[in-house]
């Protein structure tokens, strides 16, 4: 069985070779998902973790999916959706309704 990180790397290459260039929504995502890379990329840096650790952490078990531009592990507590393009993520609690939204 492929770890986290393995599994959203193999989707995130399959992203940027082929997905990008099929439809132009997803290639303005990919744009969109790299110019705030460019913007937070320092401050990213400063912060770094480890995929393996967090899905570990929040979503133990659960096997991660691509879902557009994001790579979405998911279970009845947490969302972690991390961004292909730009390898960020964010871990949503699901308790917190105002802060996420679909």
């Amino acid at each position: 069985m492929a770890d986290s990180k393995a599994r959203y790397s193999q989707a995130t290459k399959h992203y940027a070779r082929i997905l990008i260039h099929s439809y132009m929504l997803d290639a303005i995502r990919y744009y969109r998902s790299k110019a705030r890379e460019s913007k937070f990329n320092e401050n990213w840096k400063k912060h770094m973790v480890n995929l393996n650790d967090v899905v570990n952490q929040y979503t133990p078990g659960v096997k991660g999916k691509p879902k557009g531009v994001k790579y979405q592990f998911e279970n009845k507590k947490y969302i972690i959706k991390v961004d292909m393009p730009s390898g960020y993520l964010r871990i949503y609690d699901k308790k917190c309704k105002d802060v996420y939204k679909n």
